[in-house]
Order: structure tokens, then C-alpha cells, then sequence
């Protein structure tokens, strides 16, 4: 159906290589939050709001007024209503962000564990179980009547997995709600795991461990993935094996769906004008009778690399393709939030001057996962992989000994939170931002306290981040020649 995502398309997948290429100029979309001022012009509502904050203004030549700098409020950024009710069905937790007089609706179940449900023998099950459910439908919606019916009501129904936990979710205008509701439910408790449904997503999903390989993108975040977390959790994929795709049979993804279905590893999110005693009603008749588990997920602690390495990939191409990982907090921490305003600053160093200077680099970004073992980034394609890395680690030092200028901070952070108000205009967006900070960090207030902990971050606070992450990188090149001896932080 409209909007499907691939096995690393759920809220916390590791980020697509493949995406930063073609955007490197941008940030990695990131988790913040957003209220009723949502539609104000966002770098004025950013300084507005936080009053520390710099206004830059474009004006003409002839009317040469300096800008004021608007006072300070005495609400801060934190105290933003975002105006959720919280409440459980059962074992099953319910988050609703209500928006009055807002014309979508967004509904997002999420089922918890990830890659810890996962073993080298089911690796593949629960990805295979949701994309079959999407296109073969269910028991009172069947493939063909779901896509007549889906196409007939506006709605879009997708799916997608990742590393901490998948999600099935719909969305439409709000006077099909009920009807979107409808659908999700019934997906949910009752899919069509067999028949042609089944044939054709077992194919799709074999196809896409065949090609894995293909594209050098693809290719370098592998590898890194299955080195930096070798041990780890995040080391099975959801996408599986081939032979595993091919021996799960109809009964083993139904085996596999009745664990899902327990009421303690769900999470249902909705965002948009929706009437809590309304939700709740619906909540209670479709999952109230769910039975529990007991089972608990914890964060596995990262792996722990203790000093820097560099791998070469061999392979015959015009470019060579650069990513490293390196430590990171995981959101919540005390430190994330400088932690973040850090990879920022480090990315846009690293574009002006190996793209936009020296021209060393088709792409090149830098950034933070969202995981709860969660890692920071740096990816880069270029001709050059030895003066490319040269000069990151010149940046990297540079960075950690003269840090930033108290007015460079300033405006790092009305450009990050501007994005990131920015980011979170849609329900959607919304909604996965709740789920995260509920199932990533374990508090949905989170969502509401981000932004004010970026405006919070001091230089000091950020000077600590960058001496503290920035180091033992664990870097992987695939290119045709190795960069030879560079020293890496």
C-alpha cells in the first residue's frame, strides 16, 4: 500500500547512507517538539520563544535598521502544551496527542523488541509477518477489498521495522478516522499471513537480500553495522537470510504474530482531533483483552571500542565511500542534547570545507542515530579518501581545542531548532516523536522537554561533548585503494 518502508524504515533505523548522499547538506532528522504555534514563521517563534537567541533578518540596502533582539519570555520552551493523554487498554499503552480542528489523523502500533526478538534462525520473521499483512490484508479486509477500500477512503496504510521496534500504522483526514481505525485494528489481530500475499513478499524480501550488495551505499553501512556492533543485538537484521525466507512457512509467521500480539510489547500513538473517551472506547473493545507477557526490554549497552580503526573494503569503483561510528548518548541522557548541537557543528565544518572549499567531497554529512545503543556518524563520498580523512581529523582537533564562539553557538542552535520545529508539522512526525521518547528514552515527556535542553546547551557542555565522543572512530573505506596511514581519532 501507499507509503511502505523497507527494514530500515521504522523511527530508529540506523541512518541510509543512501539518503545522506543525495542531502549531505542536511541534518539527520531529528526528535523535537512542536504545539499550537505550529504555523508561525519558525526561526521568529524559535527566538521568540527562547530570547537568547539571535534574529537574522534580510533587509533592503536603502533601510539599513538593526534588528532587535526580542526579550526573553518567562515560559520556557519546556512548558510547551503538547496537550497528551495518556492511558492504558489492558497491558497496552495509549499515547494521544490531541489537535483540535486538524484535518489528519495519524495512528501508529508499535510492537516492542526489535532485533532482541530476533535469533539467527527467525531473522527475517517479523519483517516478513508485517509487509505480508500490508499487502494481503485481513480477515475483513482481503487483499483486493483492501485496496479498493483503501483507495476509496483516502487512507494510507505502511509498515516498517527497525533495530529497537516495528510499526504498522495508518493515516487519514479525520472524517475517516473511523474507518482508518477500522482497517488497523483488523490488520493487527487478524492478518492474511498465507496464499498469494505471502508468495509475492517472500520474493520481495528475498530479492532485497539478494541485491543488499549492490550499491556501495548500502554495501559500507552493512559492513559497519556488523562491525561496530559484532555481538550485539543490532548485529541480526530484520530483513533476514534467504534461507530463512525461504523455510519460514504460513504457520510459523502466524506462530510468530501471536507473540506480537501480547499486550505488553504494544504501544498505540495518535495524533490529530480525536476525542480521548472516544479513543479510549475504541482502544478498550480492540486490544483490552490482549494477554501479557511479562517480558521486559532493556537497552543493550553498546560495545565498547577502546581505540580507533580503519577497514578497507577492496572495491573497483571511480569513488571511494567513507562512514565511521563513534560512541554516543542515547537520547534522555544528560549530555545528548550537546552531544547532538556537536555532530551539527562537526557537520557543517565538514561541508564547508571539504565540499564547499577544497571540493574533496561529492557528499558529506555528520550526525546522531536514534537508538537506545545508540551511535554518532560520519559519512562522506570522494575521489580522495586519504586528504579527505586528513582533513576531518584536522577539523576534528581543531574543533575539540578551539570549540565555539558564544555567537556561534547562538546560531547553531536557532538553525537546529528551527529544523527541527519545522520537521514536526505533519501528525506523523508528531506521533513517531511521542513513540520514541517513550520506547527509546521511557518517558513520552521527553518529547516535549527536547528542544529546551538544545536551547539549554552551554559552551562548556559542548566543548565536553566533543572531547568525549569524538574519539576511537571506527571507520570503514570502500573504494579501490586504501587511504593508507592516517591517524584517526
Amino acid at each position: 500500500m501507499n507509503g511502505s518502508q523497507t527494514s530500515n524504515g521504522s523511527d530508529n533505523a540506523r541512518p541510509s547512507t543512501a539518503r545522506l548522499n543525495r542531502t549531505a547538506h542536511r541534518t539527520l532528522p531529528g526528535s523535537v517538539s512542536q504545539s499550537r504555534l505550529g504555523h508561525a514563521p519558525p526561526l521568529l517563534l524559535v527566538a521568540t520563544i527562547l530570547g537568547s537567541l539571535p534574529i537574522f533578518a534580510l533587509q533592503p540596502a536603502c533601510k539599513p535598521n538593526p534588528v532587535k533582539t526580542p526579550r526573553a519570555t518567562t515560559k520556557p520552551l519546556a512548558l510547551v502544551d503538547w496537550n497528551v493523554t495518556a492511558f492504558k487498554t489492558g497491558g497496552v499503552r495509549v499515547l494521544l496527542k490531541r489537535a483540535p480542528g486538524k484535518k489528519v489523523v495519524a495512528m501508529r502500533l508499535y510492537f516492542q523488541g526489535g532485533c532482541q526478538n530476533l535469533t539467527d534462525a527467525n531473522a527475517g520473521i517479523e519483517k516478513l509477518v508485517l509487509s505480508t499483512t500490508e499487502i494481503a490484508g485481513s480477515r475483513k479486509y482481503p487483499m483486493d477489498r483492501l485496496a479498493r477500500f483503501l483507495y476509496s477512503r483516502g487512507i494510507q496504510i505502511y509498515t516498517g521495522t527497525g533495530q529497537d521496534y516495528s510499526v504498522l500504522a495508518a493515516k487519514a483526514i479525520q472524517s475517516q478516522f473511523r474507518a482508518a481505525w477500522d482497517v488497523l485494528v483488523d490488520l493487527a489481530l487478524h492478518p492474511i499471513l498465507r496464499g498469494p500475499g505471502l508468495k509475492v513478499q517472500r520474493q520481495r524480501q528475498m530479492w532485497a537480500v539478494r541485491t543488499q550488495y549492490d550499491e556501495a551505499d548500502q554495501q559500507i553501512s552493512l559492513k559497519i553495522e556488523k562491525e561496530y556492533f559484532k555481538g550485539h543485538p543490532y548485529e541480526r537484521r530484520q530483513m533476514g537470510t534467504v534461507e530463512n525466507l525461504k523455510r519460514f512457512t504460513p504457520q510459523d509467521l502466524e506462530r510468530y504474530h501471536r507473540t506480537m500480539l501480547q499486550a505488553d510489547r504494544l504501544l498505540l500513538v495518535v495524533t490529530g482531533d480525536v476525542d480521548p473517551a472516544e479513543l479510549k472506547t475504541l482502544a478498550i473493545a480492540a486490544f483490552g483483552n490482549l494477554a501479557s507477557s511479562s517480558q521486559e526490554f532493556h537497552a543493550t549497552p553498546p560495545p565498547r571500542h577502546e581505540a580507533p580503526r580503519l577497514i578497507h573494503v577492496p572495491r573497483d569503483l571511480p569513488t571511494n565511500y567513507i562512514l565511521a561510528y563513534f560512541a554516543a548518548p542515547t537520547p534522555g541522557q544528560p549530555d545528548y542534547a550537546a552531544a547532538r548541537l556537536a555532530a551539527k557543528l562537526l557537520s557543517n565544518k565538514l561541508f564547508e570545507d571539504l565540499r564547499t572549499q577544497r571540493r574533496l567531497c561529492y557528499a558529506v554529512s555528520a550526525g546522531l542515530s536514534v537508538r537506545r545503543s545508540n551511535v554518532g556518524y560520519i559519512y562522506m563520498s570522494t575521489r580522495s579518501a586519504d586528504q579527505a580523512l586528513r582533513q576531518t581529523v584536522r577539523i576534528i582537533d581543531e574543533l575539540k581545542h578551539k570549540g565555539v564562539t558564544a555567537k556561534e553557538l547562538a546560531g547553531l542552535k536557532a538553525v537546529f531548532l528551527t529544523k527541527r520545529l519545522m520537521k514536526l508539522q505533519t501528525q506523523s512526525a508528531q506521533a513517531k516523536l511521542l513513540a520514541r521518547s517513550l520506547l527509546v528514552v521511557g518517558n513520552w515527556r521527553w518529547a516535549g522537554r527536547s528542544l529546551a535542553a538544545i536551547a539549554a546547551v552551554t559552551r562548556p557542555q559542548l566543548q565536553a561533548a566533543l572531547n568525549r565522543y569524538l574519539k576511537n572512530l571506527q571507520v570503514v573505506v570502500l573504494g579501490p585503494k586504501s587511504p593508507g596511514q592516517v591517524q584517526i581519532p
